[in-house]
């Protein structure tokens, strides 16, 4: 008789689970990578601002407002900065959130596979233990027989 896992079904869901938990943490990682990319080009911006300021002041008269410009376009990127460090260190949180969950979900799969295992190993003994009394009997059958046509 063939083995059939009766919490397959259980096992399917729980794999698409782990599969959904996998695309949260991949979703979670790439807006990491956004952030990081947003976060890296406002300090560019924040260098070549400075740049700017210190190659207008080299060449003798700067106006007023224009260094007034450029400290308000400063002061907005360092407030963009501040912001995108902050949602960085949200979505790390985020991530480490769904690392665990991940790490948890896997595990379930895993305990289920293992019981699938086990319960096909002990299967496929009880088949080999009823092939071996099906032959015990056929074999002791047979003595009997013989044992009959020569009295």
């Amino acid at each position: 008789m063939k083995f059939k896992y009766r919490l397959a079904p259980l096992l399917k869901i729980r794999e698409n689970v782990r599969a959904e938990k996998q695309a949260e943490l991949s979703k979670a990682y790439e807006a990491a990578r956004i952030v990081e990319a947003e976060l890296e080009r406002v300090q560019a911006e924040l260098v070549r601002n400075g740049e700017l300021g210190r190659q207008g002041a080299q060449k003798g008269r700067i106006s007023v407002d224009y260094l007034l410009a450029l400290r308000r376009h400063e002061a907005f990127l360092l407030a963009q900065q501040n912001q995108a460090q902050e949602q960085l260190q949200q979505i790390q949180q985020e991530i480490e959130r769904r690392r665990i969950a991940l790490t948890e979900a896997d595990r379930e799969v895993k305990v289920l596979e293992k019981l699938r295992e086990k319960m096909k190993d002990r299967h496929l003994q009880e088949e080999a233990l009823a092939e071996l009394k099906q032959m015990d009997e056929i074999a002791s059958r047979g003595k009997g027989t013989k044992g009959l046509g020569r009295s």
